[in-house]
């Protein structure tokens, strides 16, 4: 199955804690570039993050991936002491090909990766027909503004380049 991972940092080394999240996951078919995006919700004074999306390919099931994200933000030393407070690293299973999966603490696809561009933009750069199945309008939106401006996103900045894993 294709997992799309969405990867954020606002803490200490953000690319390092990116890389690190890379390196542990390991069979990834697509890695988009990273962007720079201010804090959305959460606690005033947060740092901005940086974000991305990878495509991970896995037989395992959903509940099994959860956990191996739960266990790389814990190499990361992610605390968990404030709602949407800030992360060294955060894994959001965004999408699982067409699976559907609603559970109390599980929910695939994610509800609102369709509202967030830190993760729309990602998902358009490594999977367009992945954009356009969570919502059409942000994919022409930012199928508009790659062609017109080339990679500057409205919703954040492109960082030239990926993780040199």
């Amino acid at each position: 199955m294709n997992y799309v991972i969405a990867l954020g940092s606002n803490l200490g080394d953000r690319v390092g804690y990116l890389k690190l999240a890379c390196q542990e996951l390991e069979a990834l078919a697509a890695i988009s570039s990273i962007y720079e995006t201010l804090p959305v919700g959460g606690p005033e004074g947060q740092g901005p993050y940086l974000n991305m999306v990878v495509i991970y390919e896995s037989d395992r099931s959903p509940r099994k991936v959860l956990e191996e994200c739960q266990r790389i933000e814990g190499v990361a030393r992610r605390c968990r002491n404030e709602y949407h407070g800030p992360r060294t690293l955060d894994l959001d299973i965004v999408a699982v090909d067409t699976l559907v999966v609603e559970e109390p603490d599980l929910v695939i696809p994610h509800p609102r990766a369709k509202d967030r561009g830190f993760v729309m933009a990602p998902i358009y750069e490594v999977d367009p027909a992945l954009a356009w199945r969570l919502s059409p309008e942000i994919a022409a939106l930012l199928e508009h503004q790659l062609w017109q401006e080339g990679r500057e996103i409205i919703t954040g900045v492109w960082l030239k380049g990926q993780l040199d894993l």
